[in-house]
């Protein structure tokens, strides 16, 4: 293996399948600017926008306003059938909690003039094949605002394309755009998930620049940033900051390159996913020289949170990309959906790969060749899965 680069992995469409007809209701247009989030068995894809796909009334078009799950296993897609979803679903944050989703943020279109600053929860604890069982619910903050004790000052200000990082019983949600035309903010608050009371942070040190569509990855001790943009200027990557929660201070740290390929060149709105101590990004949208140059991106990009040190990837993405998520499924494979490709179209193709020097279990190697050979997975009896064919009760839950 060369000590330049990584290994080549190989993308695999998993979505739509070959020879696939014209979307039907029960599978999600493309999208971009959407949220997507994973746990043992299913992707979350939540909100999103398509210019030909949802109008209003008056023929104009409108975010997405809808959730939806993809079945590693079966690999179906199924809209969760519940009333009270964001409709500032455009460039919102979600984090996954035990069987919550939690979504903060947002715009609505037109962007930046509907912005939300409040937690929705999708209680998913009781979904069922269908889509059904799942419920939405306001998570009220800062209770003493109601009773005339506190001014809401420490409210965190209504953006969207910001991030939200959760650590130790609190979320931390720093940057985003609070308006089409405004610059981004680095401004940084954290709620107390236990007394609901937000804080607004001023951390010591060398802060960022304000920004929006950045990604963060997170350890015990800090979290740290990736990119992002601001008024037609992608932020570099090879500057990563760093937020350490007991310190509540920020450092600077420069990065190491890749010998052959140097170090990725500046981004927003690309993907990012963690594995351990391990990161990837991938595509993402850069700025040429000119006015309007916009340059889609389809590298990825291998940085270690031990060393500090870049390394390119021998392969790159399926397309050009920008606006798309990623998440990591439990085989080790990192999952592609939606995004802008060059044409300016969204797309609604998933593709994944395995990621290099990610090792999964035994079991989950297992699982996942059984549940991609057997095409019919799906419409067997989870009772008939467990005690017929042997396979453990907690894989047969997966097949939802």
């Amino acid at each position: 293996m060369s000590e330049t680069s990584l290994p080549r992995s190989q993308f695999e469409l998993i979505y739509p399948t070959a020879g696939a007809k014209v979307l039907s209701e029960k599978e999600p247009t493309g999208r971009s600017g959407h949220s997507m989030v994973a746990n043992d068995g299913n992707l979350f894809v939540l909100g999103g926008y398509n210019p030909l796909g949802r109008t209003l009334s008056n023929g104009r078009p409108t975010v997405l306003e809808e959730l939806w799950k993809f079945n590693f296993a079966s690999r179906k897609w199924t809209k969760i059938e519940a009333d009270g979803c964001p409709n500032t679903c455009a460039s919102s944050c979600m984090f996954l909690r035990g069987n919550s989703l939690y979504v903060f943020g947002g715009t609505s279109y037109p962007f930046g003039q509907v912005i939300s600053n409040t937690f929705k929860v999708c209680d998913i604890g009781n979904l069922d094949f269908d889509g059904q069982g799942a419920f939405w619910y306001v998570m009220e903050t800062n209770p003493n605002v109601f009773n005339n004790q506190d001014t809401g000052d420490n409210l965190p200000p209504r953006a969207y394309g910001q991030s939200v990082i959760f650590h130790e019983d609190c979320v931390y949600t720093f940057g985003g755009a609070v308006g089409f035309y405004s610059e981004a903010v680095a401004d940084m608050h954290r709620l107390n998930l236990r007394t609901l009371i937000w804080e607004q942070l001023s951390p010591a040190g060398e802060v960022p620049e304000g920004r929006y569509k950045q990604e963060i990855v997170t350890d015990r001790e800090c979290f740290y940033i990736f990119g992002g943009g601001r008024l037609r200027q992608a932020e570099p990557v090879h500057t990563v900051y760093s937020y350490s929660y007991e310190e509540n201070l920020w450092r600077r740290h420069t990065t190491y390159p890749d010998p052959q390929y140097g170090v990725p060149a500046p981004r927003c709105s690309f993907g990012l996913a963690q594995v351990n101590r391990d990161v990837y990004i991938c595509g993402g949208q850069h700025y040429g020289p000119g006015v309007s140059t916009t340059i889609i991106l389809d590298d990825i990009w291998h940085f270690s949170l031990d060393t500090f040190r870049w390394r390119k990837l021998s392969t790159c993405m399926p397309e050009p990309l920008y606006f798309h998520r990623v998440a990591i499924s439990p085989s080790q494979h990192l999952y592609l959906y939606g995004g802008v490709q060059v044409n300016g179209r969204r797309t609604n193709r998933i593709y994944r790969f395995r990621l290099p020097f990610c090792i999964p279990r035994l079991t989950e190697l297992c699982w996942d060749e059984v549940s991609q050979s057997w095409h019919q997975l799906s419409n067997e009896d989870p009772k008939c899965l467990q005690h017929v064919y042997g396979i453990p009760q907690g894989f047969c839950e997966r097949v939802k």
